[in-house]
């Protein structure tokens, strides 16, 4: 069974902010895809 936890990233919002030179803007977090969510079963590395 997963276990489903918040996304560190974005804290569970799904967006995060990426800064360049003068301009900050939110994206779509790149670790859970937008969701905010995350699964174990994704992070275990297969042996």
């Amino acid at each position: 069974m997963a276990i489903i936890y918040l996304c560190r990233e974005c804290s569970g919002r799904g967006k995060v902010k990426q800064k360049r030179m003068f301009m900050t803007k939110e994206i779509v977090c790149p670790k859970c895809k937008g969701t905010g969510k995350l699964k174990t079963e994704k992070l275990k590395k297969p042996s």
